[in-house]
């Protein structure tokens, strides 16, 4: 460890085999790695874990199966990268505030085992998790406004406590879901499906629950238009 208690910085070499694309699967954990440029690299199976990849770029890299434990991922641009397996279990997302940018998953839908547990200090930014399969994880209190979770699997997931006003999860798989004491304030879930969800105890201020189909939710119309939201052709069981 450096002074300050902060990863070592990369050696010439290292920093150089990086820009010209030479690097390839290893061991970069623990790391500074700040704005290292990983575009298209094959880093199957490496890891980063604890390292600050702060504005660092792996845009169309092959990151399946890559650890990224603790590592500190604001401002990381991920765009169109193979995230297969990859392990973002204590990560750090968001904004970096020294250069502004946020953490990029846009245009990317992501497949595989894809681990989101732990992960800290999500920015009230737009993420894009456009067809992730993220069933199961626990993003309980994190800070996910505007995400976009469109046509994503997150059967089991937990989102108690968790700050959701506009976020999108049009046609997204949301069975078994928990979102006890969720702000859901503005947010999306038109043609989603919420079999045995939990929202009864959500903020659902002016969200949209436009083709649901409520019978197994612990929702009903009733409580959709006294919370102002629009349900369409919402449909639950008569009484």
């Amino acid at each position: 460890q450096s002074r300050e208690g902060r990863p070592p910085r990369l050696n010439s070499v290292e920093s150089l085999q990086i820009n010209m694309g030479t690097t390839g699967p290893g061991d970069y954990s623990e790391r500074d790695l700040q704005n290292e440029n990983f575009r298209n690299e094959d880093l199957m199976a490496s890891t980063f874990a604890g390292s600050d990849l702060r504005n660092a770029t792996f845009r169309n890299a092959n990151l399946t199966g890559v650890e990224f434990q603790d590592a500190d991922l604001r401002g990381t641009d991920l765009r169109e990268a193979t995230l297969d397996g990859v392990d973002f279990s204590g990560a750090t997302l968001g904004v970096d505030e020294e250069s502004g940018e946020q953490t990029q998953f846009s245009g990317h839908a992501f497949t595989g085992d894809i681990v989101f547990s732990g992960i800290t200090d999500i920015s009230p930014v737009s993420l894009s998790f456009v067809g992730a399969d993220i069933e199961g994880n626990d993003l309980s209190g994190r800070r996910l406004g505007d995400a976009i979770f469109r046509n994503a699997s997150l059967r089991g997931a937990s989102f108690n406590d968790a700050r959701l006003t506009g976020a999108d999860f049009t046609g997204a798989d949301l069975q078994d879901t928990d979102y006890t004491g969720a702000d859901l304030t503005n947010a999306t879930l038109n043609n989603a499906d919420l079999t045995d969800a939990k929202l009864a105890d959500a903020t659902i201020s002016n969200a949209s629950f436009v083709g649901v189909d409520l019978t197994t939710c612990d929702l009903t119309i009733d409580d959709l238009q006294a919370a102002g939201a629009s349900w369409g052709s919402a449909s639950e069981v008569s009484d």
